[in-house]
């Protein structure tokens, strides 16, 4: 039988698993060997004077430094982020101080207790938008995080978003992975749980373009083209997940096919977008800027988009001034008046979580305490 066996037949199954290690080739055994591989098989195996362990190689046979090219690059695009950041404030803090005698007057008409009101409105959305998270982050693996945790690691977030939006992803991962090691999802799949969180953000904020349109007038086309997209990303993330739900890194996506959590996740989320676009529409009503319905949701929606690039505190008076009419002291001061609120809710509820968290510490010290001294001796 083993005479009428062709070439091109399959191995046996006992030597369909055997694998090369180049590190402990020896040079005598590795020529045995190639003289019983066919001619044409032999052409494209290196020999022994070309393997190196320490420098990979490409077919040319010269050193292949891809490390080295990775990390320049990273460098390269964190130094640009920097630069645009720098440029977006500087940017905005010169339009300010071009218009500030404006911009001075309309900031005097906001009251203390507006401004408090505001920034508890801000706090409120950072706390809702901690627990759609949270739903997300127990979809993965059905294991519910403490509260403690999840606010923990998000307030920290917050904080490095304040400064640039592109830090707050790895610090929300960093911070949870220390403070929940042994119960916390891998640090791809925490990564993986923005994706449905701003695809169902996308949905809403057409919505409320819609919503915008029905209200004041508007562009129809632009409300449905936005709508579409967004549900059109919502389709995609969802088929992804069902093409590559196998797939460790794709359990951050589970929320959208969690039927238990689904529903909390959109409403907490809903609630969200509607409580920042009542937020927006006051502070610019206490500068002096009237605020149309019709210029609710592009509002909203520049305010979102806006937020999302790495201009730091430069995008709430930016995202004012390109629906509020251009570079008018009131509206500037509006979007100032945004950017400060949302700096002080952040610190305060990073505040807040610090101290809860510290209490819950400290009642833990405390029964251990109680529980050592009524053990026996």
């Amino acid at each position: 039988m083993a005479g009428r066996r062709r070439s091109g037949a399959a191995l046996p199954r006992a030597d369909r698993h055997r694998t090369f290690t180049p590190a402990v080739v020896d040079p005598a055994t590795m020529g045995r060997e190639m003289e019983a591989v066919p001619s044409g098989v032999s052409a494209a195996i290196p020999s022994s004077a070309a393997v190196d362990s320490h420098t990979p190689t490409v077919p040319s046979g010269r050193p292949f430094h891809l490390p080295l090219r990775i990390r320049l690059s990273r460098r390269a695009s964190a130094l640009l982020r920097w630069i645009v950041l720098a440029a977006a404030i500087g940017g905005v803090a010169a339009v300010v101080a071009l218009r500030w005698g404006d911009v001075a007057v309309a900031l005097a008409r906001v009251p203390p207790a507006g401004f408090l009101a505001l920034t508890g409105v801000h706090l409120l959305t950072l706390a809702l938008r901690s627990e759609a998270w949270r739903s997300a982050l127990a979809a993965i693996g059905g294991v519910v995080l403490p509260r403690r945790v999840v606010h923990g690691a998000n307030a920290a977030a917050f904080l490095a978003g304040s400064l640039a939006a592109h830090l707050a992803l790895p610090v929300r991962a960093v911070v949870l992975r220390r403070l929940a090691p042994e119960r916390a999802p891998r640090p791809l799949q925490i990564v993986a749980t923005d994706a449905p969180i701003a695809v169902v953000e996308a949905v809403l904020c057409s919505l409320l373009l819609v919503a915008s349109v029905l209200a004041g007038g508007g562009s129809w086309w632009r409300a449905l083209g936005a709508l579409g997209i967004a549900v059109g990303l919502v389709a995609l993330v969802r088929f992804l997940f069902v093409r590559l739900g196998h797939r460790p890194a794709a359990r951050g996506l589970a929320i959208l096919a969690d039927r238990g959590r689904r529903g909390r996740f959109v409403l907490l989320l809903g609630s969200v977008q509607l409580l920042m676009a009542g937020r927006a529409i006051a502070s610019l009503a206490l500068c002096g800027v009237p605020v149309a319905l019709a210029d609710v949701g592009p509002l909203h929606a520049a305010l979102g988009v806006l937020g999302l690039l790495p201009i730091g505190l430069a995008a709430s008076p930016t995202g004012a001034a390109a629906v509020g009419g251009g570079a008018d002291g009131a509206v500037l001061a509006g979007g100032l008046v945004i950017a400060a609120t949302s700096v002080a809710g952040v610190a305060a509820y990073a505040a807040i979580v610090a101290l809860v968290d510290l209490r819950s510490r400290m009642a833990g010290r405390r029964a251990a305490v109680a529980a050592a001294s009524r053990a026996p001796a």
